[in-house]
């Protein structure tokens, strides 16, 4: 116990971006645990998406719960391909464009169960609508911040070509290929 008051007291005597330095040693780390957040975060809404499923009359809430789910997957894996395998400037935009429509998305989806949660004769159920409306909000916030933090730091996303080596290394007047002719 005394340990745990330790570092707390040294944690309140440490400066604001400190503890972010902390948590983020440079802008590629920020990124990737903003992307550990979504994925973790639609982790958590796979669940609640079959909580919908499972106990939603109203097969309009079942119908975009279950297509949100499959849209959430496909941006995880999207993501994390654009991220580890295709760092080029339009993979990179890309995600930041699909990361800032699937927060809107999950902003439509906050007020949609929030109006299932509160009416009876949508034939919802309100403690599953309130739980989708609440992991959506999170999702929201959480791609949110990923769109903040992609087009922060895009630019150490991508890696860059050194151009003034690869002309260095090519020669001054390329040989042409021979000609062939082909007789039919």
């Amino acid at each position: 116990m005394k340990q745990v008051r330790r570092m707390s007291s040294t944690l309140k005597n440490i400066d604001v971006d400190d503890k972010v330095h902390l948590w983020c040693q440079d802008p590629t780390t920020f990124v990737a645990r903003c992307w550990y957040c979504v994925i973790t975060c639609t982790f958590f809404g796979l669940i609640t998406t079959v909580l919908v499923l499972g106990q939603s009359s109203s097969g309009e809430a079942s119908w975009t719960a279950i297509w949100t789910c499959f849209m959430s997957l496909g941006v995880a894996v999207g993501g994390t391909l654009s991220f580890r395998k295709f760092q080029t400037p339009s993979a990179i935009g890309f995600l930041l464009g699909v990361c800032f429509m699937m927060s809107q998305l999950y902003f439509t989806l906050f007020v949609i169960f929030l109006g299932f949660s509160s009416s009876e004769e949508l034939g919802g159920s309100p403690g599953v609508d309130r739980t989708y409306a609440s992991f959506a909000f999170f999702l929201m916030i959480a791609y949110a911040l990923m769109t903040y933090s992609i087009a922060k730091y895009r630019s150490y996303l991508i890696p860059t070509t050194n151009t003034n080596s690869l002309s260095q290394n090519a020669d001054p007047a390329p040989t042409p290929a021979p000609t062939t002719t082909v007789s039919v």
